[in-house]
């Protein structure tokens, strides 16, 4: 993931932005892959502070 572990309920915002912040809802691990070569990679739900909710990879946040 990135290296400080994101969870429900961690402030975020966007790297690299300037704009809202908002909390994490939800992070949610995923299999990326074929039968013989799995991976896991994670989606991580965040309802921001203008009331919008978007999905992001954990690389595209991080904590304020």
């Amino acid at each position: 993931m990135t290296d400080k572990k994101l969870k429900k309920g961690d402030r975020v915002k966007r790297k690299n932005r300037i704009g809202t912040q908002g909390t994490i809802q939800e992070v949610r691990e995923e299999i990326i892959g074929t039968t013989s070569n799995k991976q896991a990679g994670y989606m991580i739900k965040v309802a921001w502070d203008n009331g919008t909710i978007s999905y992001f990879d954990p690389e595209g946040i991080e904590a304020c």
